[in-house]
């Protein structure tokens, strides 16, 4: 007896009445695979500027294994593409919720058939296809395909529950059970300042903190953390389940101030839309400067994710010994009569002396770590006089500069030790003038904060003057563009060749942006351009920047020309390629750094094609493939390659990451001679054939 017809009557039912009542009141979902009950990533880990919108079962490094359904639906809609997900289907559920299936080898029999017609239809391996509710039909545990590794990564199925809206899940708030009695390991504490008039263990810049192991699931700072203004905390961590070694994301975790909630968090959704503010989620800034990532315990301005328990500006962050740190008088006697008009409504107060703190973090097993450590609020010393030091007027100096968001840590360094303290002021482009306060940073250092603020534009001048009669000693520019969030802004570097465009939606923040220009140096490149350094590189984007370099007139071969960026490792990323004004080739991008235009001249290799040139074949259903590969700019997502067998064009498969292109036979091929041509095209138009001659016995 054929039941397939029953199944799909059966689903279709079920998909049209409505949520069943099951037992309980608590829907019961299926496990997506029989591959394994292992996970290698969770719910909510950082991506490149996203998060991981679902869990990855673990497949052992094979394919094959069924995919499943986890309840009765219906299949909505189906991709296929060499990038991303690679084959991917997406199951409309009775309960109104979507579960998605990526990285398949194959769909199932009824579902490929319709992929193969399209792809017939079309001619291309990439199609996009969806059905309308109950088209086909699905019973829980009903097959629906094969697990693979098309698209990025190693084999595994990639699994996603979305919510009516499409907004992602945590798969695991659904009941399923995972093997863990592993506790989430907190390797680091990050303390951050997060403005000019801020200290942490009396400087400007974030202190990394390594705890010791004190008993299991427990740790501590064994020094007891100076703090003043306004600070943060972030945690470099990750969590573990049983027979898996893979770093995965905690789900939940907090901040207690004298065993006082000041922050908490748990990732259990978010709406597509906020993905991109996993870079406010995260620190980018330790991202891209430590090369290690830390999940802040602190909501930013511009954040608007649901993981947390406050909403509010600067939910989690401290201002501590806020009566000392006020800006003027009036704010000096409000705060010390206790009222914090003009503090962010979601900072909370920490009064000078000593406090305990203490962070939690949690997998979604409940498996507890915990960090104790001990905080002391109040104002940095006094800068002592060194009695063996000289007058200010008697060194010589220099400054340097590190940018953060809202400040610039100037450091002085003194030629000599120093009796007295000089006088440093910044005046901004405006004519405005302030004095930084100095404090010191060692016998011949002092370190001040000078604010960045979005209405004094620069450049600023940092000055140098002597105590007693103000004469100047030592001055440096500071060369910024203000940038403000939600306002159309273009900036262009001194030569006048290079352009950043900055739409209303590409800012998070206020940007100051700095640009520098070098010539070519030691790169081996075919470059076209200077190279452009243009920061912050470690501050995230809300969306894209536009870069267009311009270039020399009567510019030979212009579509060989692109846009690249430097990447770690001292790699050049490609870009894109689009034509601006004046002969000017660029892209968007979403991060700043090292820009240049770069000639790709040279056409994709191809290897290994097989079946080899004069092959005899017994098998008259081969799989047909080539190896491919470039050096620059590589090929793109708009199929410009083919497999091309006695002169027709084949539904070719690209594997990028494996560097193949394939198809596989399915009508016998007839005894005798058959050519087989490879045709493959780079981004910038070089364009590479061979072709190879075998025979069917």
């Amino acid at each position: 007896m054929n039941k397939r017809p029953i199944a799909s009557l059966f689903a279709l039912f079920a998909c049209l009445s409505g949520p069943p009542a099951d037992a309980g009141g608590q829907a019961y979902y299926a496990w997506p695979t029989d591959a394994s009950r292992m996970l290698t990533s969770t719910f909510g880990e950082y991506r490149s500027h996203r998060f991981h919108a679902g869990m990855d079962v673990k497949t052992f490094g094979q394919v094959g294994y069924k995919a499943l359904a986890v309840r009765p639906g219906s299949v909505s809609r189906v991709e296929v593409s060499p990038w991303g997900y690679g084959r991917v289907l997406y199951l409309l559920l009775d309960t109104g919720e979507t579960a998605v299936y990526g990285h398949l080898q194959k769909f199932a029999p009824a579902i490929a058939a319709r992929v193969r017609e399209e792809q017939q239809r079309t001619g291309r391996y990439a199609v996009s296809l969806r059905f309308e509710k109950g088209e086909i039909p699905v019973a829980q545990d009903e097959l629906i395909g094969w697990t693979g590794q098309s698209g990025s990564g190693a084999p595994h199925l990639h699994f996603e529950l979305r919510d009516a809206e499409e907004s992602p899940l945590n798969p695991l708030l659904k009941g399923y059970q995972v093997k863990d009695a592993i506790p989430p390991s907190i390797r680091k504490v990050m303390v951050i300042p997060l403005n000019a008039t801020a200290r942490v263990d009396g400087d400007l810049e974030p202190l990394i903190l390594t705890p010791r192991a004190a008993q299991r699931g427990r740790m501590q700072i064994d020094r007891t953390i100076p703090l003043f203004g306004r600070v943060a905390f972030a945690v470099s961590m990750l969590d573990q389940i049983d027979g898996a070694a893979n770093r995965m994301n905690v789900h939940s975790y907090r901040l207690l101030i004298d065993d006082r909630e000041i922050f908490s968090a748990r990732c259990d959704h978010y709406p597509y839309q906020l993905d991109h503010q996993a870079d406010l989620d995260r620190d980018y800034r330790a991202l891209v400067r430590e090369g290690d990532l830390f999940q802040r315990l602190f909501r930013e301005i511009g954040n608007e994710l649901p993981f947390y328990a406050g909403d509010k500006p600067w939910y989690g962050a401290l201002e501590c010994d806020p009566a000392s740190g006020a800006a003027n008088w009036l704010t000096g006697i409000t705060r010390a009569l206790g009222f914090f008009w003009d503090l962010p409504s979601g900072v909370t107060i920490l009064e000078r002396g000593p406090h305990t703190l203490r962070i939690e973090a949690r997998d979604f097993n409940g498996n507890l770590s915990i960090v104790e450590g001990r905080l002391q609020s109040g104002p940095p010393p006094e800068p002592a006089a060194d009695p063996q030091g000289v007058d200010p007027a008697q060194a010589s100096y220099t400054i340097s500069a590190a940018y953060y968001d809202s400040y610039v840590r100037a450091a002085l360094s003194a030629s000599r030790p120093l009796r007295r303290l000089p006088l440093l002021t910044a005046r901004y482009g405006d004519g405005h003038e302030e004095e930084i306060v100095l404090t010191r940073g060692g016998r011949n250092l002092l370190l001040g904060g000078v604010p960045l603020l979005p209405n004094r534009p620069g450049p600023v001048r940092l000055r140098i003057a002597s105590p007693e009669d103000e004469k100047p000693l030592h001055d440096v520019m500071l060369n910024f563009i203000t940038v403000r969030k939600g306002r159309d802004k273009k900036v262009t570097t001194q030569d006048g060749l290079c352009e950043l465009s900055f739409a209303e939606e590409t800012l998070f923040k206020p940007l100051f942006v700095r640009a520098n220009t070098r010539n070519r140096g030691a790169e081996k490149l075919p470059l076209v351009s200077r190279i452009y350094e243009i920061e912050p590189a470690d501050v995230p984007m809300s969306s894209f920047v536009t870069v267009l370099i311009r270039t020399e007139p009567g510019l030979s071969r212009p579509g060989q020309v692109a846009l690249y960026r430097r990447a770690p490792r001292d790699q050049w990323k490609y870009i894109g390629r689009e034509s601006g004004a004046h002969g000017a080739i660029g892209s968007r991008s979403r991060e700043l750094g090292e820009f240049a235009l770069i000639r790709d001249s040279e056409a994709p290799v191809i290897t290994a094609v097989i079946p080899a040139a004069g092959a005899r074949l017994s098998q008259r259903t081969p799989l047909l493939r080539a190896g491919v590969r470039d050096a620059l700019s590589g090929i793109g997502d708009d199929e410009p390659y083919a497999l091309i067998l006695d002169g027709e064009r084949l539904i070719t498969e690209y594997d990028p990451e494996g560097g193949r292109l394939l198809h596989q036979v399915e009508s016998p091929l007839s005894a005798g001679r058959h050519t087989l041509e490879v045709v493959v095209r780079d981004r910038c138009g070089n364009e590479a054939r061979t072709s190879s001659t075998f025979h069917v016995n």
